[in-house]
């Protein structure tokens, strides 16, 4: 009996103390105080209807090349290399659309100005290869900034 009292001791006091340690690095949503912010993904016709209402920057960061061949009307071309040295150029509140050819540099841009804190950005989707499928506006003359 007394190994059995002694096994129940142990299995409560080592139970217990591994309880309060998960309940202690636990924090709860609601107690966190900075809001992160979010990438939001969106599909072509969002960003379309986006960029008509007005007040967005659109911008493409492909290559001046290949912004030159064919880009969604309204962007601006400013190519993910340069990106950093151009973040002057934007408002940090407004609302940021990002294009690329599917997707994945847009991607690697919106981690670039959340880092820079810019609050409103959105990545979109499929990049210039959806919105030329979604047969959405497009120019082939370059315009670069």
């Amino acid at each position: 009996m007394r190994i059995v009292g002694l096994i129940v001791a142990l299995i409560i006091a080592f139970g217990c103390g591994d309880a309060t340690n998960v309940s202690e690095n636990t924090k709860s949503p609601a107690t966190d105080t900075v809001k992160e912010t979010e990438i939001l993904n969106v599909s072509v016709q969002e960003a379309q209807a986006a960029v008509l209402e007005g007040k967005v920057q659109f911008i493409d960061v492909r290559t001046p090349q290949e912004f030159g061949e064919t880009h969604a009307k309204n962007a601006k071309n400013i190519p993910l290399e340069i990106l950093q040295s151009r973040l002057d150029g934007l408002n940090k509140e407004e609302p940021v659309y990002l294009i690329c050819r599917t997707g994945s540099r847009s991607a690697m841009a919106a981690e670039i100005l959340k880092e820079k804190g810019f609050t409103n950005i959105h990545n979109i989707k499929g990049g210039i290869t959806d919105w030329i499928s979604a047969k959405l506006p497009v120019e082939t003359v370059s315009r670069s900034f």
